[in-house]
């Protein structure tokens, strides 16, 4: 079965996450997010032709037999627009994990005490397709890129 691995990538260093995971997953492919769509004037029309850029891509990973898992790195602040790309995706034969990375040290947070694991772990159903997401939170404060990939690769291979 191939993974499908959303990065929610929110700091710099999330950013780096995708390029390291890629290195420790096994016939993995990442794709940045940036390429569907890098505009200062976001829209509903920049949003669709961004989603058809990246399902036209996802369903050519999905159907080659050469990569297991696909990481895609972008900063989704609408979790629906993950729902919608995932509907139409041609395959079901696919497990998908998001993963939103969190850093204690940008925010004033006294006594977390997470020490670099998942900590919240969510799974729901997207309606349209019956298809299960887990939607993963982890702890990566103080951790290099390189670290933070080791966590998620993993969470992944569990």
């Amino acid at each position: 079965m191939k993974n499908i691995v959303f990065i929610n990538e929110r700091e710099y260093k999330d950013t780096l996450v995708g390029k390291e995971l890629l290195r420790l997953l096994e016939k993995s492919v990442f794709l940045k997010g940036d390429w569907g769509c890098f505009t200062e004037h976001y829209n509903e029309i920049t949003l669709n032709i961004a989603l058809d850029n990246m399902v036209y891509i996802l369903n050519n990973f999905l159907h080659s037999n050469q990569f297991d898992n696909i990481i895609i790195g972008w900063n989704f602040e609408d979790g629906e627009l993950i729902n919608q790309l995932i509907s139409y995706l041609d395959s079901r034969d696919f497990q998908i994990t998001i993963f939103n990375l969190s850093d204690t040290s940008i925010y004033d947070v006294e006594n977390f005490e997470l020490l670099n694991k998942e900590y919240q772990k969510n799974y729901y159903t997207i309606e349209s397709t019956g298809q299960l997401v887990k939607l993963s939170y982890v702890d990566t404060t103080d951790c290099s890129a390189f670290k933070s990939a080791h966590i998620l690769s993993g969470i992944i291979n569990k």
